[in-house]
C-alpha cells in the first residue's frame, strides 16, 4: 500500500494531516477544495442464485447500492 492510503477496519476512523504529493493530482496548488467520493457496494441482482445461496451462509452482510459523500479539506504548503 502506498504512504497516501490508510487502511481502515469496520468501525475505524482516521483524523490528522497528511502529506500528499500534489503532483498526483496534476499539481494542485495550496487551498480550499472539495473531495468526493462513492463507495459502490453488490447489485444483488447481478448474482445467480447459487451465489446468493451461498452469501446467505456468510457471517456478515455485504454492503448494496451506493454511499457517496464529500468533505471540505485546506491544501498547505509543506514547510519543513
Amino acid at each position: 500500500m502506498s504512504k497516501e492510503a490508510v487502511l481502515l477496519k469496520p468501525g475505524e476512523h482516521v483524523d490528522g494531516t497528511f502529506l500528499l504529493n500534489t503532483k498526483l493530482f496534476g499539481g494542485l496548488e495550496p487551498g480550499a477544495y472539495r473531495v468526493e467520493a462513492a463507495l459502490t457496494g453488490w447489485t444483488e441482482e447481478k448474482f445467480t442464485d447459487a451465489e446468493r445461496s451461498e452469501l446467505a451462509k456468510m457471517a456478515g452482510e455485504f454492503m448494496m447500492g451506493e454511499v457517496s459523500d464529500s468533505i471540505r479539506i485546506t491544501l498547505t504548503p509543506n514547510v519543513k
